[in-house]
């Protein structure tokens, strides 16, 4: 694959999870990849290791966190590897709380497929967010 070939296919992937689609998200996957967070367990299933389980990681994700908005604030590809720094704006849906942050995602492909995708997010945030959203649910 092409760098711009590569290109295309991130930008691809950044607008079906923009459009908070899970379907076409999913296509992106390898049957035998790895999508996962770094930092704390509240940041969510810390590995998703096959296509089912990305697939149902890719759905809590998307209904938890509806983005509303993203912009690449850089992209560096060297080989089958990417680094995308992002500032994405997201409505996390248990609480109706939106907010602003950035994102670094790591991603290796083999093919027109991911293998590997690793994000790095604010997990203190997020398990901020997820504590609040959990005292809600208690009401």
């Amino acid at each position: 694959m092409t760098r711009s070939e590569f290109e295309h296919l991130l930008r691809e992937l950044y607008q079906a999870r923009l459009a908070n689609d899970v379907d076409r998200c999913a296509r992106f996957f390898k049957a035998a990849s790895t999508l996962r967070f770094a930092g704390s367990a509240p940041a969510g299933p810390p590995v998703s290791k096959s296509q089912p389980a990305i697939r149902d990681h890719l759905i809590q994700l998307i209904r938890d966190f509806q983005w509303k908005s993203f912009e690449t604030v850089s992209l560096v590809i060297e080989g089958n590897k990417a680094a995308v720094h992002s500032r994405v704006t997201t409505t996390y849906t248990p609480t109706r709380e939106t907010l602003t942050t950035e994102v670094v995602d790591l991603v290796t492909i083999d093919g027109p497929k991911v293998i590997d995708f690793l994000e790095f997010v604010d997990t203190a945030k997020i398990a901020e967010l997820a504590s609040r959203g959990a005292t809600q649910g208690q009401g």
